[in-house]
């Protein structure tokens, strides 16, 4: 009698969380203390500390430091549990400045110099202050820490002399306290100084969600990530995260319209996997599937892809397409890369009025480079060579001369705010 209400209970309870698609990594229970909880948001913040309660539209969580936090579901992406005796050891270094009229910030300075601090304060924004107005800076340990990747590198540019780069100790009464890698203090005071200057944060690759460089990957966009793309000028894509699983993207290659969708589903931290397809159109659709063993900042890539033509206008685009590839980080913010792709066909037409394509069955490119990145901003540029093609000295048939052309290559991405 009982169990018909019940189970309708439930389900409209499962279809008012599912859609928040919450990702729960480890032995996940509320109100446990015994292990750290690490809680990020859709935006890209992390909270460290424990869900206190969860109900179908709020999450409460409370942080070692007391502070305790109501997240709507919606805006929360997953809740990762320490493995045991993993409290405290997350806690992060950041620095709390206060000023002589009595404010507090928590963060980090970016810059100091006689005529400015800049100071980065989380979600209070980031700050510029005068040095005659800072009672002092000094820092702390937290376990609530800002999106922004921090690492307490600085290097020191004085008027007169050199000071090794180091580690910022704290600021007060006009004078910055500075540790460098031997182990050696230093103090310098804003006046003897043209600048104080954080060192280039380390940040993880962002760009893997779509593509290595030309070939899909195994990973998946981020729900409401938007990013805009340009290989070559001759290239232009818009692609959207839909959510955790399906994105989708549209634009133009050459004068053609582009469009595909993808769905990507990961298996752990080092198995993704993706299949989709895709429209050229008018002439092409295809299909679609690759892997990708690692991380984002660390991964090799594995893909093949069927495209079939328009018979109907002797397109001349039916191939099969299969591509590997990898992607390593080669600095903070930087990446180098490889791809080849090899095409068959057993048609015997023209390709892009190329004979050579289907004389003798396959077309290859084999592409390498570097990519800068920031939070927004990608730009990669390197070489391609594509081929075979035969030699100009060739005629008929029967040659068996052929060669590949290096071509460089650039392309830039911007990613919009969610």
């Amino acid at each position: 009698m009982y169990l018909k209400p019940l189970l309708v209970l439930l389900c409209a309870f499962a279809c008012h969380i599912l859609p928040a698609q919450i990702t729960v990594l480890g032995k996940f229970s509320i109100g446990d203390k015994s292990n750290l909880q690490i809680l990020k948001t859709h935006r890209g913040d992390q909270f460290y500390g424990w869900v206190s309660s969860w109900t179908a539209d709020t999450i409460v969580f409370s942080s070692q430091n007391n502070i305790t936090i109501a997240f709507p579901v919606s805006d929360v992406n997953s809740i990762e549990v320490g493995n045991e005796n993993q409290v405290g050891g997350l806690a992060t270094e950041v620095f709390k400045l206060q000023t002589k009229s009595g404010l507090v910030y928590y963060g980090y300075p970016t810059k100091i110099n006689r005529k400015l601090i800049g100071f980065e304060a989380s979600q209070m924004g980031f700050l510029r202050v005068r040095p005659q107005d800072v009672e002092s800076i000094e820092p702390i340990i937290v376990t609530l820490v800002s999106r922004e990747p921090y690492v307490n590198e600085y290097a020191v540019y004085p008027r007169k002399g050199k000071i090794p780069d180091g580690r910022f100790l704290g600021f007060g009464d006009g004078i910055i306290e500075h540790i460098d890698a031997t182990g050696h203090l230093h103090e310098a005071s804003v006046e003897s100084l043209n600048t104080y200057k954080l060192a280039g944060q380390p940040l993880p690759y962002q760009g893997q969600g779509r593509s290595l460089m030309f070939a899909q990957t195994g990973f998946g966009m981020k729900p409401k990530e938007k990013e805009y793309r340009n290989i070559m000028l001759a290239i232009n894509i818009l692609s959207f995260g839909i959510n955790e699983h399906i994105s989708v993207a549209t634009g133009l290659i050459y004068f053609l319209p582009y469009a595909d969708i993808k769905v990507s589903q990961s298996f752990g931290k080092y198995v993704h996997m993706s299949a989709g397809a895709y429209g050229l159109l008018p002439f092409s659709v295809g299909l679609h599937g690759t892997l990708s063993l690692g991380t984002p900042n660390y991964f090799l890539n594995i893909g093949v892809n069927k495209n079939y033509e328009n018979r109907a206008l002797y397109a001349d685009f039916s191939f099969e397409n299969f591509n590997v590839g990898a992607s390593i980080r080669s600095g903070r913010r930087s990446r180098v890369f490889a791809e080849y792709h090899i095409m068959t066909s057993e048609f015997n037409r023209d390709f892009f009025g190329s004979s050579t394509f289907y004389r003798t069955g396959f077309a290859s490119s084999f592409s390498w480079g570097y990519g800068w990145y920031n939070k927004r901003f990608r730009f990669e540029t390197g070489v391609m060579e594509t081929g075979p093609y035969q030699a100009w000295t060739c005629s008929g048939p029967s040659c068996n001369d052929y060669y590949h052309v290096p071509v460089p290559f650039f392309s830039m991405a911007i990613k919009f705010r969610r």
